[in-house]
């Protein structure tokens, strides 16, 4: 048996195990945080959805004023347009 060659191939196999057990390690504390932080994000996501939803209605319903507004303002300039042409005709 030539002892150099036989700790070599133990110093391999031990490196190669530990790599192994390490990468396992890795991936498991790595799916760990992801959990962690996803669970942690996840209120704050749903608040943020209701929020910007909120927004939206608002946004929504400032714009259907505007439009209503402009819409009234156009009939009431064609309105007096109109009385001013029927006043002239008469």
């Amino acid at each position: 048996m030539n002892i150099p060659r036989s700790v070599t191939a133990e110093q391999e196999e031990f490196l190669r195990r530990f790599q192994t057990e390490m990468n396992k390690a890795l991936e498991s504390g790595m799916s760990d945080a992801h959990a962690k932080v996803e669970s942690s994000f996840s209120p704050l996501l749903d608040a943020w959805k209701v929020m910007t939803d909120r927004h939206q209605v608002e946004l929504r319903n400032v714009y259907t004023k505007i439009g209503e507004q402009a819409t009234e303002a156009h009939r009431l300039a064609w309105e007096n347009v109109s009385n001013q042409w029927h006043a002239r005709n008469d």
